[in-house]
């Protein structure tokens, strides 16, 4: 996304935004150190493309194995690849996915005791911002109870690939060194995504982020003697989310692999592509990916304009360089926390409970690069994060 605004679609303009302005000064008083404990893994799920393209997701699904292997010839870029657009299935509620597989996986689990859903991009995008990035950006939030959800409004190749990444081959790199178990492979499997819960500075947040591959010893290649068996999604399936009963869920779901065997943060690795061995290989966006989705490996193919010479054997465990870069990053983290606990109480207050349920967290252009608006949205936008049946489409 440019330095231009954001578009301001459903946005009620009538109605004044909030605006928040950084640095915050309580967070930037408060020396308090901001911890990194480990993550809980909830659940796990793979996107599943059709030809019909009616959304099937498996539970709790599998990440494709690490093949190291040096690609022949010069990959084309990720923009000129026509199958990157698969890897984003387009889906019209955000978070259903999620809610299904911690049905399957955690059933027992109450997003209702959490204070923000959300996907990593949106962190990511908050710390950049906070670190005075100029882009402008704008994730949409929607209030269930008191819990808040946030989902990134854009494209999601643009979203994914960032806005200055036209050229890279990232995404190619990754279809050509790794391999989906011949079970996924066979339902035409194109992307896994890893649901965890963590605290931040006090907050509970349950994150979900897209996981590039696994290279682990503990885990083998998914088998099964009965193939994945397809469920369809009525009362067999029933999120559990007490601050919005009535949820109507459609996605199909495949039953694929063991919900008691997700995969730790140590058995997944994220996946780079370097030009040359000089590039940094710990620089804010590799770090702040591997931070706050809590995981800790990497694993890099060299190249020089996308023809590649080598790739690393085994993951490099970065947990050292993390540290050291969790400390230098603290006061940019505690302005995440920050903004976002600015967010919820905002929502929850009773100007902002009497007003909606969806709201818009903008950074526009140039002359707003310092401060975010948090603006309501209008009562007739119907974009939703969650499947509401037709009685609780409409704000409260």
């Amino acid at each position: 996304m440019s330095s231009q605004s954001p578009d301001l679609e459903g946005v009620d303009e009538t109605v004044p935004p909030l605006e928040i302005r950084l640095p915050l000064a309580g967070i930037s008083q408060d020396r308090v150190e901001v911890g990194r404990p480990p993550a809980e893994i909830l659940s796990s799920f793979n996107w599943i493309q059709t030809p019909d393209k009616m959304p099937i997701i498996a539970v709790p699904g599998h990440p494709p194995r690490w093949i190291p292997r040096v690609p022949p010839g010069r990959l084309p870029s990720d923009k000129e690849n026509n199958r990157n657009r698969q890897r984003f299935p387009l889906h019209p509620h955000a978070f259903e996915p999620l809610l299904i597989s911690l049905a399957v996986c955690r059933p027992e689990f109450d997003l209702s005791k959490v204070d923000l859903v959300t996907q990593l991009r949106n962190l990511r995008q908050l710390f950049f911002f906070a670190r005075g990035k100029q882009e402008g950006f704008r994730i949409d939030i929607e209030l269930f109870g008191t819990t808040i959800f946030m989902n990134r409004w854009g494209d999601p190749i643009t979203i994914a690939n960032g806005s200055h990444s036209g050229h890279s081959c990232g995404h190619v790199f990754q279809e050509q060194t790794t391999r989906y178990c011949p079970d996924l492979l066979a339902v035409q499997v194109n992307s896994h995504h890893r649901v965890i819960k963590y605290d931040l500075r006090g907050l509970q947040l349950v994150v979900q982020h897209e996981v590039d591959t696994y290279a682990c010893g503990c885990h083998a290649e998914c088998k099964s003697d009965t193939g994945p068996i397809y469920v369809k999604n009525d009362d067999q399936i029933k999120p559990n989310f007490s601050s919005c009963p009535d949820l109507d869920t459609s996605l199909r779901v495949l039953r694929h692999g063991s919900s008691t065997h997700l995969f730790d943060s140590e058995c997944i690795a994220e996946i780079k592509t370097k030009k040359g061995k000089n590039e940094p290989e710990m620089d804010n966006w590799a770090a702040s990916q591997l931070w706050f989705s809590r995981s800790c490996n990497m694993l890099f193919g060299y190249h020089t304009d996308r023809k590649f010479n080598g790739v690393t054997k085994t993951p490099e465990n970065k947990s050292d360089a993390l540290d050291k870069w969790h400390e230098k990053r603290q006061e940019d983290i505690r302005q995440v926390a920050g903004i976002i606990e600015c967010v919820i109480q905002w929502i929850q207050s009773p100007v902002g409970r009497s007003a909606s349920r969806k709201f818009a967290l903008i950074r526009g252009g140039e002359e707003e690069k310092h401060f975010l608006k948090l603006y309501q949205l209008r009562e007739d936008y119907q974009e939703n994060m969650l499947p509401l049946k037709e009685a609780k489409n409409k704000p409260r």
